[in-house]
């Protein structure tokens, strides 16, 4: 049994389209969905082709630009909360701020560093790592 209704699409029973029928609305929301595929296509692909242009033509080993910010990705899962005085927080700011490094690393590797044995191989790296982070900040925004 096929039900037609005001609208000019047939209905079964159970309330699916039997026959739909276009309308120049949904052909033109069609048509302007088809478009807007067809510059994200071409945007993405300019920016694919610009890419590789930089990748080809960059230099490796040059240094980081100073809003670059270096991570080593998330594998830490746990999170602490930690409560401090307003001058002691603007004291551990203003460290963090010193050594171009955002408050929450800096905490993490003052803890870290108090608690694991020194001569840990992992814990020296770290710490190698963000004096090296630091430095380089440095000498870019000198």
């Amino acid at each position: 049994m096929i039900v037609l209704e005001g609208d000019g699409v047939e209905y079964g029973v159970n309330g699916w389209v039997a026959n739909k029928k276009k309308t120049a609305a949904s052909t033109a929301k069609e048509a302007k969905e088809e478009e807007m595929s067809k510059k994200i296509d071409e945007l993405l692909t300019a920016e694919a082709k610009a890419v590789e242009e930089v990748e080809a033509t960059s230099d490796p080993n040059a240094p980081l630009p100073a809003h670059a910010k270096v991570t080593r990705g998330h594998s830490r899962s746990r999170n602490l909360q930690v409560r401090f005085r307003d001058d002691e927080f603007d004291q551990l700011a203003a460290y963090a701020r010193e050594r171009g490094l955002p408050i929450s690393t800096v905490v993490r590797m003052l803890v870290l560093q108090a608690t694991v044995p020194a001569n840990d191989l992992k814990s020296a790296l770290d710490r190698l790592e963000s004096d090296l982070a630091s430095l380089r900040r440095k000498v870019l925004s000198a």
